[in-house]
């Protein structure tokens, strides 16, 4: 009996090491096959870049052309409806829906850039050797790979590629057409409205919307100023034209400022005045300096002395003044003579110019300086401590 239950037992021990090894054959079994499918997974979808694979699927004719595109490159991504862009050994090319290729895989592709416009590229810039060109979107290069640097050029209300050739400039339009050939010394990395703006062999010229130029007159200098108008400068005489090319301030003045609310100091003959954005003389060429003073006013200078005018030329401020600044909160610090006072705006005296020095009004005090003494006094001039 002893014996028939050892045996008992062995067959028993048997069994379930049998049970045992059965169910981690299985288990291991389980595991290879989840490794398998873990495995496969990376390799069935490992190309399609930003997009599912079941819309990376539908670019294909079949499943099979599918799986062969996927095995074959490193990347696979939708240029067109009708073109793949693929990536192997660091390149880029084209296929079609059947596998054939359509640009050989020589090339980087730059599809992105800065424009704002939310409208598919009609070209994007690719490069081989360092040098670039544009493809479109038939998977043709348009414009031949050459070229040095090819930057996006946004115009507000269009774009363009400006293009670099030996430190030279040119410009294509979106479909990677030449408008301009690269002979100039710069563009306008800026377009504005109507247009931007050229230079070549030290003379500037226009730029239309289109990238044309717009006037066979070159300009020494050219530079935008506000509401879309131009600072323009032949023999050193300066004028204002359009984005059209029109003249609209005479090129006969040695400065003119930028437009503030449609008004601008020039300089005439030594002397300056105000011209507004039509050319018209507001306040005559009869002052030696003349700054901004504040948002309706300026400050001018004549025989030494400091005054204020509205854009009429009304004097506000008498020209009586070595110094004028304006000291804000109503009041203007005046001075004659190294000594300085100050004034308000109706040009009434609020403290008599015999300070050596007059700091900011701080509180209803003005920190002042008398013969090396430091102290305050009020708007009346009466010192307080």
């Amino acid at each position: 009996m002893k014996t028939i239950k050892t045996f008992s037992l062995s067959v028993i021990s048997l069994a379930l090491i049998f049970s045992y090894s059965s169910t981690a054959i299985a288990a291991n079994s389980d595991v290879q096959e989840v490794k398998q499918k873990l495995a496969a997974a990376p390799a069935r979808y490992r190309g399609c870049e930003h997009i599912s694979p079941t819309k990376c699927k539908r670019l294909f004719l079949n499943e099979d052309v599918y799986q062969q595109v996927l095995n074959q490159y490193g990347s696979v991504r939708k240029y067109t409806n009708h073109l793949i862009q693929v990536r192997s050994d660091g390149n880029d090319g084209l296929i079609d829906s059947s596998g054939e290729i359509v640009l050989p895989l020589e090339y980087d592709f730059y599809p992105s850039f800065s424009s704002s416009y939310d409208i598919p590229k009609q070209v994007v810039a690719i490069s081989k050797d360092d040098k670039y060109g544009l493809l479109n979107r038939l998977g043709e290069i348009v414009l031949p790979i050459k070229y040095d640097r090819i930057e996006e050029i946004d115009a507000e209300v269009d774009y363009f590629y400006a293009l670099e050739l030996a430190d030279k400039y040119g410009l294509a339009n979106k479909y990677g057409e030449i408008i301009l050939p690269a002979l100039y010394d710069s563009i306008s990395r800026r377009f504005y409205l109507s247009g931007g703006i050229l230079k070549r062999d030290e003379k500037f010229s226009l730029i239309d919307a289109q990238g044309k130029i717009v006037s066979s007159t070159s300009y020494d200098s050219l530079k935008p100023l506000d509401d879309d108008l131009l600072l323009a400068s032949i023999k050193e005489r300066f004028g204002v034209i359009d984005q059209q090319g029109q003249t609209v301030v005479p090129l006969k003045y040695q400065e003119i400022s930028s437009f503030n609310n449609n008004i601008a100091y020039a300089q005439l003959e030594d002397k300056w005045g105000l011209i507004d954005t039509s050319g018209k003389v507001l306040v005559p060429f009869e002052y030696d300096d003349i700054e901004d003073f504040d948002s309706s006013s300026y400050a001018v200078r004549q025989k030494g002395k400091w005054g204020v005018i509205k854009p009429n030329g009304t004097i506000v401020i008498p020209l009586k003044y070595t110094e004028l600044r304006n000291a804000y909160d109503g009041f203007i610090r005046v001075g004659n003579d190294y000594k300085m006072g100050i004034i308000n705006y109706q040009n009434e005296t609020v403290l008599p110019i015999m300070y050596d020095y007059i700091g900011e009004f701080d509180d209803g005090k003005f920190e002042v300086r008398i013969r090396g003494e430091y102290f305050k006094v009020d708007q009346t001039g009466q010192r307080v401590e």
